[in-house]
């Protein structure tokens, strides 16, 4: 019966045999190491190799490749850094600003030429703004002085060199000169106090000085008499300025909460203006015209804050300082303005 097929039922199955042609297949030649072959006879055929035997999936071992050893000290995201270029960080502004970069890249502000134009102006008698001087590149202004209209009535208030603007690449700065009535910025927000710092509101000229902390001392004694007295700590000082250039009212900041300077008496809806600083007698002083209140985690930073007023707070410009557009400056009975030109 050939080995594919079935015998009758009941009958033991055919045993199949794996090698049908074992009868016929010639075992390999075989030759000791060593031995050379007669030359009469044909050279002897290489023994096969035995292949593996193949392991069943079911008894293999689940193995992984086992990755290469690499350095502990060195994570992944470092890896990724190294094996990538350096990417360019977008600015938080948005696209870089291509009037400020040069052939290669180079930032032609470090050659200090300016990238905007600006114009100084001036009121008429009109109270009409009118251009006064041109600011074209890099370059500074003609000096502002008195001597620019030596017969205007107003000019008395002005110094003969009072004050010069000049454009960088860092953009407009405005230089005042040493003179009697200064350069005064008008506040946009609010600005801490420094000691020293010159304040203006309306023809009021004051400076501010912190409080100086009483020293402990002894009592004062005469003929076995104690004198009884107690200090009181102020948190800061106003010291107003006299015509004749010397100090004369000072007001003591005491209390944490806001101090508040104006004209006081009955504001546009008729409302009676409380102050802690009253400054009469001055209509360019508004009811409530600004206040000084403190922060901090302390509350011992002082900040000085405009509220609304028509005229403005002002603040002395001291050595050169940085000019935006829309600044205000004041000086004696005169105004100028800085304007970016197109």
């Amino acid at each position: 019966m050939p080995p594919w097929e079935i015998g009758p039922v009941g009958s033991e199955p055919p045993r199949l045999n794996p090698f049908p042609n074992l009868d016929t297949m010639k075992p390999p030649s075989f030759r000791p190491q060593g031995v050379e072959p007669r030359p009469d006879s044909a050279a002897p055929t290489p023994p096969r190799q035995r292949p593996a035997a193949r392991v069943p999936v079911e008894s293999a071992p689940a193995t992984r490749p086992t990755p290469p050893l690499e350095p502990e000290s060195e994570s992944e995201p470092q890896r990724q850094r190294l094996a990538e270029p350096p990417r360019p960080r977008p600015s938080a502004g948005g696209p870089p600003n291509l009037a400020t970069i040069g052939i290669q890249g180079f930032d032609i502000k470090k050659l200090n030429r300016a990238t905007e134009n600006y114009r100084i102006e001036l009121p008429d008698s009109q109270g009409r703004w009118v251009k006064l001087h041109s600011i074209a590149g890099t370059g500074k202004s003609p000096v502002f002085g008195r001597s620019a209209d030596p017969t205007g009535e107003l000019m008395k208030s002005v110094a003969l060199k009072h004050v010069r603007f000049e454009n960088t690449g860092k953009g407009l700065e405005v230089q005042p000169y040493e003179t009697v009535n200064g350069v005064y910025r008008r506040l946009t927000g609010p600005v801490e106090l420094k000691n020293g710092a010159w304040l203006r509101i309306g023809n009021y000229v004051f400076k501010f000085q912190d409080g100086k902390p009483g020293a402990a001392v002894a009592p004062r004694v005469v003929e076995g008499e104690c004198l009884v007295a107690r200090d009181l700590p102020a948190r800061g000082e106003l010291l107003f300025l006299r015509p004749d250039g010397e100090f004369g009212s000072r007001f003591p900041i005491l209390k944490a909460t806001p101090t508040v300077l104006g004209r006081g008496g009955p504001d546009a809806q008729g409302r009676e203006a409380f102050v802690d600083v009253p400054l009469a007698d001055d209509r360019k002083v508004s009811p409530r015209h600004a206040q000084i209140t403190w922060r901090g985690d302390n509350h011992d930073r002082p900040m000085l804050e405009d509220l609304d007023s028509k005229s403005g707070t002002w603040v002395r410009v001291e050595g050169r300082s940085p000019a935006a557009d829309g600044d205000l400056f004041w000086m004696g009975e005169l105004y100028l303005r800085v304007v970016l030109d197109d």
